[in-house]
C-alpha cells in the first residue's frame, strides 16, 4: 500500500454504490487519475464541499487495488468564476471537454500549468471591463484549446497550419503564440478581435483534438 500527496483540479464527481464517490482529477504529479471517496454522499461528509468541480485542491490518497482518498483541502475554488453564470458555463463545458480528451496518463507539467492557468484567467473576470468580458472568455477558451493541442502533440508546424485550420483560427494561433489574453485586451487591434466568430474557431480547434 502506497500513499501519495499532490495538487489536483476536480474534473468530474459522481455517486457509486449509493454513498461512495468516483472522482476524476487532473493532478500535478500523475496526470489524470480516478479515485474513490468513501461515503461522499453521506450527510456532512467531510470531503464533499472540497470536491466541487473546478476546485484546485491538495489531495492525499492510498493505492490498494483502487485509489482511495484519505484527505482533501481546497486551495482555490475560483469564486469569481462561480459567481458569473456565463463564465461558469464556459468553464464547466471546457473542463468536461478536457476530461473527454485526456486519457489517464503520466505527469504533464505543461498541461497542468495550462489547466490551472485557464481557470486563473477566467477568475479575473471581475477585473475585466464589462464591454470586454465576452471577448475575454472567448480568448481564454481559445488559448486553452491551443495549449491542449500543443500538449497532445497535435499542433502542426506554423508552415503547415493552412492544411488544418481556417484563416481566422490561424491568425488567433499565431497571435496567442506571442501575446497573452490580457495583452490582446490592451491591443490596438481589440475591435478586430471582437468581430471574430469564436464559435467557429472553437469547433475548428476541437476537431483537431477529438476526431
Amino acid at each position: 500500500m502506497s500513499e501519495y500527496t499532490t495538487y489536483a483540479i476536480v474534473l468530474k464527481k459522481e455517486t457509486i454504490n449509493e454513498s461512495d464517490g468516483r472522482i476524476i482529477l487532473y493532478t500535478e504529479l500523475m496526470g489524470k487519475i480516478e479515485i474513490i471517496a468513501k461515503g461522499l454522499k453521506k450527510i456532512l461528509a467531510k470531503f464533499n464541499s472540497h470536491l466541487e468541480l473546478l476546485n484546485l485542491v491538495e489531495i492525499t490518497f492510498i493505492v490498494a487495488n483502487n485509489k482511495h482518498l484519505t484527505s482533501v483541502l481546497t486551495l482555490n475554488n475560483f469564486s469569481n468564476i462561480r459567481h458569473d453564470p456565463l463564465v461558469l458555463k464556459n468553464a464547466l463545458e471546457m473542463i468536461n471537454f478536457f476530461n473527454e480528451a485526456i486519457i489517464e496518463s503520466e505527469k504533464d507539467e505543461f498541461l497542468w500549468r495550462a489547466l490551472v492557468g485557464y481557470l486563473k484567467n477566467l477568475n479575473l473576470i471581475n477585473k475585466i471591463a464589462p464591454q470586454n468580458q465576452e471577448l475575454f472568455i472567448n480568448l481564454a477558451n481559445t488559448d486553452f484549446l491551443i495549449k491542449l493541442i500543443q500538449s497532445l502533440g497535435l499542433m502542426p508546424d506554423f508552415a503547415d497550419l493552412n492544411s488544418y485550420f481556417n484563416g481566422q483560427t490561424i491568425k488567433i494561433i499565431q497571435f496567442l503564440s506571442q501575446f497573452s489574453v490580457l495583452d490582446i485586451l490592451k491591443s490596438k487591434e481589440l475591435s478586430n478581435f471582437k468581430k471574430i466568430d469564436y464559435n467557429i474557431i472553437e469547433e475548428d480547434l476541437k476537431k483537431k483534438i477529438i476526431i
